[in-house]
């Protein structure tokens, strides 16, 4: 199943997939928990005594957002009896709470006798050990329950009938009707690992519409349950549904109109109005895309996409990468979304370490004492015993680069004096030293762990870069290989940059010439150990392995060089930039009729054909689009931009990746950073042809 809805508030996200099953249900933070970690919540029908599901067996399904905003509008249209049933779903802007409105019309000309079921397969706190699931009369809601999370179920409308059970119950059905009656076997209660279900019953005349609705509603005791169902009487759930529509629609429309000082009109990009409405329509649902990804705390996730656990793997992508975070704030600082980058800053300064970096990744919750660190692969020795930081810099080097556009964008120079002591000093000083100077100490033995077979006397590393000023060893953009990149020494030399004027900015003449001159030594390091001559373009990494004493220069094509040119440290119009942006185009095009842009070359993640170099990616093909705009040729940007747009689903979701042969999204979906270049990209454009 395919996420086709992910609808939200910060507190609460709910992801429909394209079957109008819930399949993620995350609370009280975005990317933390997830309460159908490995299960679904079912939506099924009984028509004229014969069960219905759906799919398009039984229905013709048409799943969509009513425009501009966070609320889904679903059409299934059941192909046996004429019954149309819309659903209206959304999540209540500023509660805990999940509705689905729904109503139901007879296109025949005789009676149509109708149940609506929804199976509710909650497992609080991720895990289905201990749970209770019970009828709380107070309510008149179904409560599952664990701890101090809460769920309550049910209607504002009479339900027809409500039963919980154990999932092993009912010959492993757990809370299911009879296959003969259609009924509920009532059962007020149930615990360990646990499940219910609420029923409706309707008889539906010919031309007639009857409307209900169901809720989840979230808090961390019964207290809350009561309180918000008194809240869900009082202005009926079809007038929140209408709320939730025109809030959407005036966050989203209110920075478009900053943007393209039009609120009506879709702006002239190409000159081509059905290409135009479509790239304006998907900036606009990447705005709220992305919104629904970031936690009222602070953190922006990845991907909330729970299907690595629901077919069997034990992770997700439902942390905050720095890097990612970082990338993404940039995009919305540019855009004017100051609130949003305010309460990432907050977050992600407790994040840093006292040295001034970054971990790998991190969990969502802002109110931890601790660091909060997510699971890694990034070990604290390599693969001979010498100790190394388990880090990829370009984290710690975006957020400061970050930092520096807040400034820029809003001028608030409280902001700098605010994190000053705490945030960008450790972070400008951390990156500063981070490098091959003739002064920084070398590793010695004592920092080795004996018993390891290499029998080297020195790391390798500094044997060969010692003096050159370039960042030390890290994990590239990728997150898969140690070493020197050319990405890493881009962002690193942009935040340096940064460093300098942000010196300036707070009042500390002293460090402005400091950090500006070790910016520039990494650019004449990268010039002297990351450009081939014999081919004319820049290399991706230096790879050096400890068991052999060897480095190697890594000649693989990758779509991350194009930061040799976005973060400034060299012209655009660079003869080996213009030549190493040509090789990226010739030897990561993706030679299938899809076409995309590989992330690089011999590409193992998720790959589908042997034969191709990699799938194409969202952000890789949108990098090549802001190449082109840049470089002044706005209809070479324009196909990878049109590229996206045809590649993001029905509903204008962007996965991680894309099928080389079909075009379907794969991985993840939406990734949070896929939308992020979207809007990056757009924006670039509207500002070129300003």
């Amino acid at each position: 199943m395919s996420t086709a809805l992910v609808l939200g508030n910060g507190n609460l996200l709910v992801n429909v997939d394209d079957r109008l099953q819930v399949t993620d249900f995350y609370f009280p933070h975005i990317g933390q928990e997830n309460h159908l970690g490995t299960f679904q919540n079912k939506l099924f029908f009984r028509i004229n005594g014969e069960f219905a599901m759906v799919n398009h067996h039984d229905f013709e399904v048409d799943i969509n957002y009513e425009q501009n905003s966070l609320v889904g509008k679903s059409i299934l249209k059941h192909k046996n009896s004429q019954l149309e049933i819309r659903f209206m779903d959304f999540v209540v802007p500023n509660e805990p709470i999940f509705i689905r409105n729904f109503e139901i019309e007879n296109k025949n000309s005789h009676d149509i006798e109708v149940y609506v079921y929804f199976q509710n397969n909650f497992a609080m706190y991720e895990y289905d050990i201990g749970d209770t699931t019970v009828w709380y009369q107070p309510g008149k809601s179904i409560v599952h329950y664990k701890k101090d999370r809460y769920i309550g179920i049910g209607s504002t409308d009479k339900l027809y009938q409500f039963t919980c059970a154990a999932r092993t119950d009912n010959h492993n059905r757990g809370a299911y009707p009879s296959l003969e009656s259609g009924e509920l076997y009532f059962n007020p209660i149930s615990n360990g690992s646990v499940n219910s279900c609420v029923s409706y019953k309707f008889n539906v005349k010919p031309g007639e519409t009857v409307k209900s609705n169901y809720y989840n509603i979230c808090g961390r005791n019964l207290e809350d349950v009561t309180s918000a169902v008194k809240v869900l009487r009082s202005p009926s759930t079809e007038s929140l549904y209408g709320t939730t529509k025109n809030y959407w629609e005036h966050w989203v429309e209110s920075k478009i109109d900053n943007i393209f000082d039009t609120k009506k009109q879709y702006p002239s990009l190409f000159g081509e109005s059905s290409l135009d409405k479509k790239i304006f329509n998907l900036y606009k649902r990447s705005l709220l895309t992305i919104r629904t990804q970031i936690d009222n705390g602070g953190a922006i996730i990845a991907a909330n996409d729970g299907r690595y656990l629901k077919e069997g793997g034990k992770d997700t992508y439902s942390y905050y990468w720095p890097r990612d975070g970082a990338s993404i704030i940039m995009t919305l600082i540019d855009a004017g979304f100051q609130e949003l980058s305010d309460t990432y800053f907050e977050y992600a300064h407790k994040l840093l370490t006292p040295e001034g970096y970054f971990f790998h990744k991190y969990y969502p919750d802002p109110t931890s004492d601790s660091y909060m660190v997510g699971s890694s692969w990034h070990p604290w020795v390599d693969k001979c015993g010498y100790a190394q930081l388990p880090i990829q810099e370009d984290e710690t080097a975006l957020n400061l680069l970050a930092v520096w556009n807040h400034y820029e964008k809003f001028g608030d120079l409280e902001f700098v004096n605010h994190y000053w002591d705490s945030f960008i000093f450790p972070m400008m000083n951390f990156l500063g030293n981070y490098r091959y100077t003739m002064d920084y100490p070398a590793d010695s033995m004592e920092d080795h762990i004996s018993g390891f077979n290499c029998n080297l006397e020195k790391h390798e590393f500094n044997a060969h870069f010692a003096g050159s000023k370039l960042p030390r060893p890290s994990y590239d953009l990728w997150e898969e290989r140690r070493g020197i990149s050319s990405y890493t020494c881009a962002t690193v030399y942009a935040a340096l940059k940064a460093a300098s004027r942000l010196s300036e900015a707070f009042g500390r003449e002293d460090f402005v010439p400091v950090f500006a001159k070790f910016a520039e030594e990494i650019k004449s390091g990268v010039e002297k150990h990351l450009f081939d001559k014999d081919t004319g373009i820049f290399l991706s990494r230096i790879n050096c392995n400890p068991s052999t004493n060897q480095c190697e220069f890594d000649a693989q094509m990758d779509a991350s060089l194009y930061g040799l040119w976005y973060y400034g440290m060299f012209d655009i119009n660079d003869p080996r930039i213009k030549a190493t942006m040509k090789a990226v185009e010739d030897r990561l095009v993706v030679k299938s009729p899809i076409g995309g842009v590989a992330r690089r070359e011999n590409d193992f993640y998720h790959k589908i054909d042997p034969e191709l170099t990699g799938n194409p990616w969202f952000i890789c093909t949108l990098w090549l689009a802001q190449y082109w705009i840049e470089a002044g040729k706005p209809e070479k940007a324009k196909e990878y931009i049109a590229w996206a747009v045809d590649h993001a689903d029905s509903t204008g979701m962007m996965a991680e990746q894309a099928h080389p042969h079909t075009g379907h999204g794969i991985s993840v979906k939406p990734l949070t950073w896929s939308h992020a270049e979207f809007v990056n990209t757009i924006n670039r454009l509207k500002k070129k042809l300003s």
